[in-house]
């Protein structure tokens, strides 16, 4: 196990979602402090909200964030994502919702494990 051998680390920070990699800084041990509290709460919160939803929402919430949430800097970045979401890239598309009872189903992890992390199943971007 190497995290026995590790001896120090360093932690970096972006104050803004652009600033520059040249333009990082050192978090300080007292932050770590701080959003370590923050984040152990946060997932508390979150995980008591996600025991909550079905199945079928998890699902959802699962395809967003494989969707949305992995595309969205790099949409921001290339000036698209404000297009992409007035055009309607939060709506699932009918042909998604007609399949939805196999992506809902056991199966969901072979189908969708190829579509979303191997880019199976975003249209060509041709602007």
């Amino acid at each position: 196990n190497y995290l026995d051998y590790i001896e120090s680390v360093a932690v970096f920070a972006r104050d803004t979602r652009d600033t520059p990699m040249g333009e990082l800084r050192v978090v300080t041990p007292e932050e770590i402090a701080t959003y370590s509290q923050i984040a152990q709460k946060g997932t508390l919160s979150m995980y008591r909200d996600l025991a909550k939803k079905s199945t079928e929402q998890k699902i959802r919430d699962g395809i967003m964030v494989y969707t949305r949430e992995f595309l969205f800097p790099h949409a921001m970045k290339a000036g698209l994502w404000d297009k992409w979401v007035a055009e309607g890239f939060d709506t699932l598309h009918p042909n998604t919702e007609a399949a939805w009872p196999t992506l809902a189903s056991p199966k969901a992890a072979e189908i969708l494990t190829p579509v979303l992390l191997f880019g199976g199943g975003f249209p060509p971007v041709s602007d």
